[in-house]
């Protein structure tokens, strides 16, 4: 389903108008930019995914009505309406085959000080103090979090397309003590610490398992149960006359 289906369901389900939704619905299709395969949904289209929403567009968004919406509820909707249902990040894992590259990964020697401590590398090459560059390393490991220690669900974050979501969320550079350090140098040294490489969307998901749920047979029944929920558990509050 394209940006704007969604954005014209989200007009007819919360009021307002298409394009108060166009964007955050856009969001989830970007990945489709770098990598055109269905896998592509593998990225954002899971619950760490909406909260990269929330992060970017915040955690509420007000239609044109006055309507303040929770960006969580509008995420889930994309995702229901896609796949039928919200995915977490091991549903997909569960779809991943063996990937030769990642059995044994390069170790370069350069990086092996992030190897041991991400944090204290970064703050040890680029300067200034280390919960500087904590929330960037918290970002990327977020999705293992998630999906209760897997050390595959870095592959989420661990990409050349999750670099530029980064740089949406913190900034082309961050505030090291005073003095600016691009969040891609920092991410990229992350990842290829971890990989001896920077893997792109389709290094990682052009062979996912293409079963009925990941290629959203399953979005009608979804979308039917959506629709029998009343959307007023959606709005936060109404707008208030002056």
């Amino acid at each position: 389903m394209k940006p704007l289906k969604h954005a014209l369901i989200a007009q007819k389900r919360y009021g307002g108008q298409w394009s108060d939704y166009l964007g955050i619905h856009t969001f989830f299709d970007t990945t489709k930019a770098a990598y055109a395969g269905r896998g592509h949904r593998m990225f954002l289209h899971q619950d760490f995914g909406v909260r990269c929403a929330e992060r970017i567009f915040g955690l509420e968004a007000i239609n044109s009505d006055g309507v303040r919406l929770k960006v969580a509820d509008l995420g889930n909707d994309h995702l229901v309406e896609d796949v039928g249902r919200v995915p977490t990040i091991q549903d997909w894992l569960d779809r991943l085959p063996a990937l030769d590259w990642l059995r044994s990964p390069a170790r370069i020697s350069s990086y092996c000080d992030y190897r041991e401590d991400p944090v204290a590398a970064a703050q040890g090459r680029y300067g200034g103090p280390a919960e500087a560059y904590a929330p960037i390393v918290e970002f990327f490991d977020e999705p293992m979090a998630l999906a209760g220690g897997n050390r595959l669900a870095r592959l989420v974050t661990h990409n050349s397309f999750m670099i530029f979501i980064a740089e949406r969320i913190f900034g082309m550079a961050i505030d090291a003590g005073g003095k600016p350090v691009s969040t891609r140098q920092v991410a990229e040294d992350l990842i290829m610490a971890r990989y001896g490489f920077i893997p792109t969307l389709q290094d990682i998901a052009k062979d996912l398992k293409r079963d009925a749920w990941a290629q959203g047979r399953y979005a009608g029944h979804g979308i039917k149960r959506r629709k029998a929920a009343s959307p007023t558990k959606s709005r936060l509050e109404e707008k208030q006359p002056a």
